[in-house]
């Protein structure tokens, strides 16, 4: 596996916020979030929906309407197979969970107020969700990375 310096990295990830790229993915990212929000908030308040099964269909939906606007908004640009990018997408969604869940009990434990140890993972996964789609998700090249 070839390491990036992270020189490149912050060049790449300039580059990509001039272009907009980065831009329209944070806003697909805070539309969703209040899309989320509004439907846990309906599930819970109106429908008397359990807790935690709505936060379970509210995650469902966030991932895939998240998936969905990346798709045909942020990267519709780039060509490919929708199962193939669907797939894609679900792996490095499991991925970056993973680490924010456990990035999160590290802070936590180490006496972070939660509320910055949610901030840090956020923008941390955000990060990496966005190289995530850009270089492996939504990439033509079959088996390399997108570089433009």
């Amino acid at each position: 596996m070839k390491l990036i310096p992270l020189r490149k990295i912050m060049k790449n990830l300039l580059l990509k916020i001039y272009r907009g790229k980065f831009l329209g993915f944070s806003i697909v990212g805070g539309v969703v979030l209040v899309l989320g929000l509004s439907l846990l908030t309906f599930l819970v308040e109106v429908l008397n929906f359990n807790k935690i099964i709505a936060n379970v269909i509210t995650t469902i939906f966030s991932v895939e309407t998240n998936f969905l606007l990346n798709k045909y908004l942020n990267w519709n640009d780039r060509k490919g197979s929708f199962a193939s990018q669907w797939i894609k997408f679900h792996i490095t969604r499991v991925g970056t969970i993973t680490f924010n869940q456990v990035l999160y009990a590290v802070l936590v434990t180490f006496n972070t107020h939660y509320l910055v140890a949610s901030l840090i993972c956020t923008s941390i996964s955000t990060i990496i969700n966005f190289f995530g789609n850009d270089k492996f998700v939504f990439c033509e090249k079959k088996g390399a990375c997108c570089n433009e």
